[in-house]
């Protein structure tokens, strides 16, 4: 019954799909049956298999061979641009927080908040290439848009992290400061998200 509902599915989709991915649309099958189910269909020969990675993905057997292997090119192709793209947009960001990691421990508190500004710009121009790479004309499967935006929001929560860290520095001048954050802000010379119209990190 559950390989029945698995190969089905599959085959109707005609696209690639991670275990679940299936188990998302197939709500009334358990995770173990679809998986048991996969595999099946894989040793039958129905499906095929690939690994990227830990992910394993699924995609049902085309039988005309040409088509297959064209498509099997194509799907090969657009994940390897995409962890490309996932492991330059990982180094730049490693590279920028490696940076602000140093300014906090041996630069002044102005040039550190100054500095950061820079930072929110490498971390908005990253954003920029991601959603270049998502609004391609090679278009992305929904299992490799899911890793990449994954991955992405991994390194935002890192971002932020690290950017509140420098609210931190600016809460604890402000203690000892006779003026407002506003004022503290201007008279450093800090640009903060609001006037540079800095996006909103999603």
């Amino acid at each position: 019954m559950a390989t029945q509902a698995v190969e089905k599915f599959m085959k109707t989709s005609n696209r690639p799909y991670s275990a679940n991915d299936v188990v998302q649309a197939l709500k009334d099958v358990n995770k173990s049956a679809i998986q048991k189910s996969l595999d099946q269909l894989v040793s039958k020969g129905t499906l095929k298999m690939k690994e990227y990675g830990k992910q394993k993905i699924y995609c049902a057997v085309q039988r005309e061979s040409l088509e297959s292997d064209d498509e099997d090119d194509d799907i090969n192709s657009k994940i390897a641009a995409a962890e490309g793209e996932l492991n330059q947009l990982k180094q730049d960001l490693s590279k920028a927080e490696v940076k602000l990691k140093s300014l906090l421990s041996s630069r002044p508190t102005e040039e550190v908040v100054s500095e950061n500004e820079l930072l929110e710009k490498e971390i908005e121009s990253l954003r920029a290439k991601l959603m270049t790479l998502e609004n391609s004309e090679n278009t992305l499967t929904e299992v490799e848009i899911k890793n990449i935006s994954t991955k992405w929001d991994s390194y935002v929560k890192e971002y932020r992290k690290r950017k509140r860290i420098v609210t931190d520095i600016l809460d604890q001048i402000l203690e000892g400061y006779p003026k407002t954050k506003k004022q503290l802000i201007e008279e450093i010379g800090v640009e903060d998200d609001e006037s540079v119209q800095m996006p909103k990190l999603a």
